[in-house]
Formats: C-alpha cells, structure tokens, sequence
C-alpha cells in the first residue's frame, strides 16, 4: 500500500493510500474547491480497483471537526475520530463497484473541497461492464441501476423510461432548478384576471354586470350599493394548477417511495435513503404550500398552457418536472446513476444470456421481458421463482429456464437456491441442471496448476456438489455448472473445470459479453 496522492488547503491535508492500479483506463482524480480556499493536489493520474481497501487520513489545520461525506454512507461508515474531530481515519472500501466515487470535506458545517476518483473493474474490462449494462438495460430500465451505491456512471435511457432509479437520478438533479424557478415565480407571478360577483359601492361601478342591471332596475335608483363584477388579479391560473398538481404527483410518488423502503429490512444505507427520499418530499412540499402555488387551486389542465414554455421560470420549472417523466434522456448528456453491484449485475445478465442462449439453440425468438420485473421500493429486478419461468419450444423440445428457484429444507438438511435451474423435456425424458453465476474468478498460479485454466473459486465448486446433491425433489440434477467472467480459449477447453461437465457433471462455462460460445455449446449439448 502505497500514498496515492494528498489533497491540502490552508485548513486540513487529505492523505489517501491504497494499492495502485496496474490496469490504466479510469477518469484521473478530479479536485474542485468549493470555498475560496486555494487547494494544492499531489498526485499523477489516480483510479482505484473493484474490492479495494484504502486507508484515508484527514486532518483539520484549524481548530474545527473535520468530516468525509459521501452520499453512500456505508462507504465511510468505518472512519473513527480523534483530537476532538481534528483527524479522521481508516478504511474505505470501493465494493463490488466500477465508475466514479465522489466525496466531500467539511470543515466544521461547510464544505472546503470535493474530488472524483475512478474506480476500474477487474474480472473484467470497462467495455464489457458497459455492454452487461446496454444489455440488462435493453430487458427493462432499471435492471442494472440502484438507487444508492458507493460508485455512479453517467448513463442514459429511452425516453419516457421513469424506472425509480432513473427517476431518482433525475429528481437530485431538478430539484435545486425547480426550487429556484418556483421562488422566482413567487416574486414575479403570471397573474390572470377574474369576475366575481361582490357588493359594490354604486358610485364605483364602472362596467355594471348583468346583476348590476336587475337589481338597479327593481330597486330604483336610489341603492347605495350594488352587486358587480369588478376585475380582480388571481394566482389560481391554467399554468399555476399545472404546476401544483405535478408537484402533488412527485410528493406521492416520493412518500409511497420512503413508505416501502422504509418498511424493508434496515440497512445503514437503506436508512440513508429513506432520509433522502424524505428531504426531497419535505422540499417540494414546501414549495407546494407557499406562494402561489398554495392552497386548493382549480382542476390543472390535461396540456401544458403555452404560458410554461415561454416565461423564463415556468419554463425551467416545466423542463425540470418533465424530465421526471421522460428520464434521463431529457438533457444533453447523461445522469449520474448509481450502478447495481457488479456480482449483481452479473448474475442478472448472465440470466438473461441464458435465455438468449436457449432460445437461439432451439430457433425460437428471445421473450420480450423474460421472468417479469418487480418494482420494490427504489429496486428494480428480476421476477424469481417458478411461477416466472420462461419456457421456450421447438418441435418435441421444450426448455424451461427458471431464475432463481427455492428448494425448501426438507428432506434435504438446509434449503437450496441456485441462480438457475433449466429444465429440458423432451418426449418422456426429463433432465434438469442448474447454473449458478458467480463474479469471480481465481486467477492464481497453484488454481491454474490443479485445474488447467482460471476458473470459479474453489468455495463456488463445492456448493455446485451441494445443489446437485442436496436437491432431490424431482428429477435428479444431471448437471450443475458455475458461470464466471472469463474467455473460452484453448487452455480452458482442455481444463479439469470444463471437461468434468461431462465425466462428474460438475464444472464451470466462462461466460462474458462477447464470450458466450462455451454456454451455447453446453446448451446445445444439453438440448441436442
């Protein structure tokens, strides 16, 4: 472990040590200052690896606490505190992560500097996550974001896509335009003018009404005072109703959002996010409440009146309530997203590639949206279960693909749930196999020599010995195979790991974006 680079101002130094990257590809580190404090940075080009530790050092120069704030608080939940909260100290961990980790330093309650630092991939290359992630994203939108990790990317989505991750993504960067828009059209509102009827003195009646008239006519000239419609300046217009009723839609959405996260099982970072979420709703409720936005205005019209795309706050206001609804697509450019783990998101591609892989063996067409999608809180993901399977046919031969199966206890000792269990009928011959995605990969020397190539941990084998034994209920696993991120060369080929698919019926398949010749083999194998 070595210092990587030193961030210091006038009022604190930042030391960060870690081990280096020896795989160059990630944005440098980025520095800004957020105050009028000169900053001085020593460092080259910096970035980080997936499942690295560093050690972080912060030191206050005055006299005030020093804080490191990243928006995943898990990130710096392992940092201690000394001198009175002069030093900051200990581990952060990048996770299961690539992209970019952005952080904060405060001294006392204000923010002094803020910098960016890559995080690379290491089982695999940075094209290969973005096409996991162009590929997943193509099944449904969402499927490959999170609504709070340690890394973030900048990536954009088809119009009209509002899956809560991106609608999130989008909501932290409206809100501070839409704030500002909406107190600039509190100081200089688009009023409109409305009749009421009201009682008038007859002296200041200038355009008598139609009530004006009758009255005046049974009463006699002598009346003192009259019924009129006087014109009067009103904030419950077509624009302002628009405006108040899409505030009211976010509000719902993000207090039904902070309802269901808040009811899950609690995490630090599912705590951080359900005091996001309530921020967001807290702010724009308050926009709803004062001004001219208050109150029980009319019905909103069902089109945006004209008045929203021409008055320079309105329109800010309505781009920044519309892109809520047209995802991150809206803009030039991209959202800054948080990313689904790495493990995770492999497993949920590799699941999908499964189903590609079958049906391209049988020449069926690839489902739409195999498994479904649930929507749970802020998380979008695949539907587990049999009741979700995909099955796909052709002639006499029918697959079925189901994602992550539960084989309860008994008989068994323990329950089992592999990744995937593929089911192939044909006639009356029945065989089953189950494959278990793993984001790993043992690329050392002694794991080469035992088994002839890099392949799955040997932990992961082992519980592919458990699933093939310990699921007894139906047909008997024929076969059990660990997916890992790797490349199907010769080497591999002539390994224990692939060739024991078919002498002890467990082994492994490499499987990677633009490598998933071994897994059609299997499966033609399989289906054939």
């Amino acid at each position: 472990m070595q210092t990587l680079f030193t961030i210091q101002t006038p009022r604190l130094r930042l030391t960060w040590s870690a081990r280096p990257s020896s795989r160059p590809g990630a944005p440098p580190l980025t520095v800004v200052s957020l105050g009028a404090d000169p900053v001085h940075v020593d460092a080259e080009a910096v970035w980080l690896e997936e499942e690295t530790t560093s050690l972080v050092l912060v030191q206050s120069l005055c006299e005030e606490a020093v804080t490191l704030v990243h928006r995943d608080p898990v990130v710096t939940a392992s940092l201690a505190s000394a001198d009175g909260g002069r030093v900051l100290h200990g581990p952060v961990r990048t996770g299961s992560q690539a992209g970019r980790m952005r952080f904060e330093v405060w001294i006392g309650s204000k923010p002094v500097v803020a910098f960016d630092i890559g995080v690379l991939p290491v089982k695999m290359s940075t094209s290969e996550v973005e096409w996991m992630r162009d590929d997943v994203e193509r099944f449904a939108a969402g499927l490959s974001a999170s609504a709070l990790r340690p890394a973030t990317v900048d990536l954009t989505a088809e119009v009209g896509e509002t899956a809560p991750p991106f609608w999130l993504a989008a909501l932290r960067e409206a809100t501070e335009a839409l704030v500002g828009a909406v107190r600039e059209i509190d100081r200089r509102p688009t009023l409109d003018t409305t009749r009421s009827v009201s009682i008038q003195p007859a002296g200041q009646i200038r355009r008598p009404s139609s009530e004006t008239r009758r009255v005046a006519l049974r009463a006699g000239m002598e009346v003192e005072r009259l019924p009129a419609r006087p014109p009067r300046l009103t904030a419950d217009t077509p624009a302002h109703r628009w405006l108040a009723a899409r505030l009211d839609d976010v509000v719902s959405r993000l207090e039904t959002l902070a309802r269901e996260e808040g009811a899950r099982r609690p995490t630090l970072r599912r705590a951080a996010l359900v005091r996001d979420l309530s921020l967001h709703r807290d702010r724009l409720r308050a926009l709803r409440s004062t001004g001219v936005l208050a109150g029980d205005l009319g019905r909103a019209p069902s089109v945006p009146p004209l008045v929203l795309r021409r008055a320079p706050a309105y329109a800010q206001a309505f781009e920044a309530l519309q892109s809520l609804d047209r995802g991150v697509a809206l803009r030039d450019g991209a959202l800054d997203v948080s990313m689904q783990d790495l493990a995770v998101l492999y497993e949920t591609w590799a699941a999908l590639a499964v189903v590609r892989s079958v049906a391209d063996v049988l020449g069926c067409p690839v489902p739409e949206r195999p498994f479904g999608i649930d929507t749970v809180g802020a998380d979008v993901r695949l539907r587990r279960g049999r009741q979700h399977a995909v099955r796909l046919a052709a002639g006499r031969t029918e697959v079925e693909v189901v994602y992550s199966p539960r084989f309860p206890a008994p008989p068994a000792l323990l329950a089992q749930r592999p990744d995937l269990l593929l089911t192939v009928r044909t006639g009356d011959r029945t065989r089953r196999v189950v494959l278990d995605a793993k984001y790993r990969r043992d690329d050392s020397a002694g794991y080469r020599r035992r088994y002839g190539a890099a392949g799955p941990p040997e932990d992961a084998l082992g519980v592919l010995h458990r699933y093939r034994d310990a699921i007894v209920q139906g047909s008997p696993i024929l076969q059990a195979a660990a997916l890992f991120p790797g490349v199907p060369d010769a080497a591999f080929l002539r390994s224990r790991l692939w060739t024991s698919l078919a002498d002890l019926g467990v082994g492994a398949i490499p499987l990677a974006p633009g490598a998933e010749e071994a897994l059609s083999t299997f499966i033609a194998g399989l289906v054939g």
